[in-house]
């Protein structure tokens, strides 16, 4: 059986009258890198507040590791990145490492493990003043990480890097979850969140918009149809597969079917006299999907 590490039922978050947190239910499970997605603003970090006990929802349940937010017994098992890192500018990586451990009864045993994991080892005596906002950034998974947590809840960890920042941040989380761990990873960045994550929530307004693997929320793709005249092209297939099916995407046809009917689909527009120049197969991005979901939400 699947278990799962994060579950939310009807969870809200309000202040004053806006709903900033709108009834979500979320499934994180074991073993996976859940990524997080929406807009700034959208209620990402108030709902990631709420599950480490950092804020209380107005309504609504939540369990982490099996026990509440703020449990003790959740909180020793979860490693924790929410906004920036706290880091001291004039020590180095290694002592801002030591000192968590301090606080987290760590102490100092699993310093140099992990300053390795999260590829810091080299510049370990380098004042964190000196350090690139991508090493800060990686400093702060590696103080999530000095407890050997089994779940980890990580707050736009690649916000603000710059490319080669990115890719080091994507290949860390990487080998993080293939090590076993859970991973929790709000973002906005939809490419890099296609990369890594088994499944994905999408948030947009403070509600829920969709939640599956990747497949499921991007949804179908489309036959991309090229086809003369247009206007005859879209009224038969209008009428053979239905309005819903079909999108006018200038200068094609986006038909909305399995891809094993593009040889029938071809014949007959041929058959109709209609002159095709090319049909083709086009994956729904997760862009595509995060605009139209995040949209609809905006139309409520």
């Amino acid at each position: 059986m699947t278990t799962d590490s994060v579950v939310t039922h009807q969870l809200s978050r309000s202040f004053g009258s806006v709903k900033a947190v709108d009834a979500i239910d979320l499934e994180v499970r074991a073993g996976e890198v859940y990524g997080f997605l929406g807009a700034n603003g959208a209620g990402k970090t108030t709902t990631l507040r709420m599950l480490v006990g950092l804020a209380r929802p107005t309504s609504g349940k939540a369990t982490v590791l099996g026990r509440p937010p703020g449990d003790p017994r959740a909180l020793a098992r979860t490693g924790i990145l929410i906004e920036e890192p706290a880091l001291y500018p004039y020590l180095s990586g290694r002592d801002n490492l030591a000192v968590v451990g301090r606080y987290t009864a760590v102490g100092a045993r699993r310093v140099e493990a992990v300053l390795e994991t999260v590829g810091l080892a080299e510049a370990a005596a380098k004042r964190v003043s000196r350090y690139s906002l991508g090493m800060r950034q990686r400093l702060g998974v590696g103080m999530a990480l000095l407890k050997d947590p089994e779940l980890l809840v990580l707050d736009e960890p690649a916000n603000g890097l710059d490319p080669a920042g990115v890719v080091q941040m994507r290949e860390l989380l990487a080998g993080l979850a293939s090590d076993g761990r859970t991973v929790l990873l709000s973002s906005h960045a939809l490419s890099e969140v296609g990369q890594i994550c088994d499944r994905v929530g999408i948030l947009a307004a403070g509600r829920l918009v969709a939640q599956g693997t990747l497949a499921e929320v991007r949804g179908e793709g489309a036959l991309l149809i090229t086809a003369e005249p247009q206007a005859e092209a879209l009224d038969l297939l209008r009428k053979r597969f239905g309005p819903q099916a079909v999108r006018h995407q200038p200068p094609a046809i986006a038909l909305t079917v399995s891809p094993d009917q593009a040889a029938s689909v071809n014949r007959q527009l041929n058959d109709a006299g209609l002159d095709v120049s090319g049909v083709s197969w086009q994956e729904r991005s997760m862009a595509e999907a995060f605009f139209d979901l995040t949209a609809k939400e905006d139309d409520r």
